[in-house]
This record gives structure tokens, sequence and C-alpha cells, in this order.
């Protein structure tokens, strides 16, 4: 209320709905200023209505009430963070979101709730114009791999809470990726039978480097079933004897380490071991031959 000093004022309270009764405040627990052009009320007060009565002192004038003001408290939304989990299949750790498929897990009310996303969590909480995403169902994260972002919830009533979106992009090999070292052929060993030991450990650090080091593990198998059952892995990469004589495929499957994140994976075979035959020599008889000439020595033709 705004007066011009010199009066009295005094503010009143009455329920909203019927009964409607209107009592003096006094200053307590729930409100300050109640006889001030400012009233304070707390949030125990919540669904009354107020008005405020202001007295002109020595004066036999009316006294003049103000408008009617009712209050009513509305609590901010009560929202979660989440986790929002995609793989990318070119290597660089990012790729599209929607973000608006969490709402719902955002909050269990957001049908009557505005959500708008920020860059960061930051900015969600400073309500950062500069860092709002204009494109929320397709988003692409601009941190590789992992990000964090913001999102306000606000209500009806304007009250809002902000929350976490946690972007995390599992990697996959794409399709067209081509091997650049693949293993030489390696000689059969003393037993010719297509089986001998290859080193393959210097390809497993190649696929390693594809990847973020902590975030996936790469593992080796002898066949399609085992990698797709992670079972029966290779594990002496340096000294493996091949299962399949003379040409076998090796198949390599790479996980994300990441809890609740194993749907994102690769599984390929990128080279094969060849096991190069030994070169047969066969026995050969030289007739004897006449020396003619007595210098003991004769030309002869293979």
């Amino acid at each position: 209320m705004v007066e011009n000093g010199g009066n009295n004022i005094k503010w009143q309270v009455s329920p909203i709905v019927a009964p409607i009764a209107w009592t003096d405040i006094t200053n307590n627990a729930i409100y300050s200023g109640a006889n001030t052009n400012t009233l304070t009320i707390s949030s125990a007060a919540n669904g009354f209505q107020y008005r405020a009565v202001l007295i002109k002192n020595e004066s036999a004038c009316t006294p003049v009430i103000s408008d009617i003001v009712p209050v009513i408290f509305s609590n901010s939304p009560v929202v979660v963070d989440v986790i929002m989990e995609k793989c990318d299949a070119d290597l660089d750790g990012k790729t599209l979101f929607d973000l608006t498929a969490k709402n719902t897990q955002i909050s269990v009310n957001s049908a009557n709730e505005t959500f708008t996303y920020y860059s960061s969590l930051a900015g969600a909480n400073a309500n950062n114009p500069l860092e709002l995403i204009s494109n929320p169902t397709t988003y692409t994260n601009t941190t590789a791999h992992t990000m964090e972002i913001g999102v306000r919830v606000a209500n009806p009533a304007g009250c809002s809470s902000v929350s976490k979106i946690t972007l995390n992009v599992g990697v996959q090999i794409p399709a067209s990726y081509v091997f650049p070292s693949p293993p030489p052929p390696v000689c059969d060993d003393a037993v010719q039978d297509g089986f001998t030991t290859f080193d393959i450990s210097a390809t497993k650090t190649t696929i390693e480097a594809l990847f973020p080091s902590t975030e996936y593990t790469v593992a080796y198998y002898p066949t399609q079933t085992d990698a797709t059952n992670q079972t029966n892995a290779i594990t002496n990469l340096s000294s493996y004897r091949n299962t399949i004589a003379n040409t076998q495929p090796i198949w390599i499957r790479v996980n994300n380490n990441k809890a609740n994140f194993n749907t994102c994976y690769t599984l390929a075979t990128y080279f094969s071991l060849n096991v190069e035959a030994l070169p047969v020599a066969n026995s050969v008889t030289i007739p004897n031959q006449c020396d003619d000439n007595h210098d003991v020595l004769f030309f002869f033709i293979s």
C-alpha cells in the first residue's frame, strides 16, 4: 500500500472461501509488518486473502480499504536428475538427442509444467539466455562422450526447479572402417598342418586408439558366437595359435565400461590369420655321367 504519511495502517486477513471474516493481523511467526505499508507473509499462511485498512490520524474520515489480495503459495516442481545414453557410429563421440524424451522421468507432473533446456547446469540455475538450447528435440552434444546439461522446470504458478541431464555417447566402430595394418601371414611350423603361432598384440593398440582410454574394453574371440556370448576370449595375443586351419578370422568386441550401457558395443572381424605353407623339396635322382676329358667336371642340366 502507498500512503502519504501520518496515517495508521492495519492489515487484515480472511479465508478466501466463505465464511468471509476479516480479522486484524498482529506480528508473529507468520506475519511481520502488520502496521506498515508492506506485509510479509510466510508460507504457513497459504490460502488466505488480505487487505490493508488506512485510518487518518485525528480525522473523522472514513477509513480507506485497499484492494483484496488472495495469496496462494505453490511448491516448486519436484525433479530428479536423469541420464540419457545413445550410440555413435562415427567415432567422434557426438550424436543427436531428444532432450524432451526424459521429461516424464524428470518430473511426474511434467504434463502441467514447462521445460527449458540449457547447455550447462550453471546456465539453468542462472536462467542464462545465452545458454538456452533452442532445439531440444534435435540437440547434438558439444562435448564428446559425456556432457552435463541443465533443464529448468516451471509450474503454472511460476515456481521452478533445476534438474541435471547427463548425456552419455557410446562410440561404435563404423561399418566402413578398414583395419590399417592387418597381421602378415606366418609360415607353418615344423608340423605342416595349417596351424602356427601368431603375435597379434599390436593390433589391440590400434583398436584401443580409436576410443577414450578408460571407457572401453577391447576383447578378441576365435568365433563370432564366442564374441556374441563373450566366451572363450583370446588372452594370449602375443602367442596365439590359430584354431581354424590355414585361415582364421579374428572377432573383436569393444564394450562400453559405463554402468547400464552394455547395449552399445562393436562386434566385427577386421582381419584374418593366414598360415603360409612351407615349400616342399622333392628328392631328385641324377644318373651318373661320363667324364670325357678327365677333368672331373661335367655340366648338368636341372
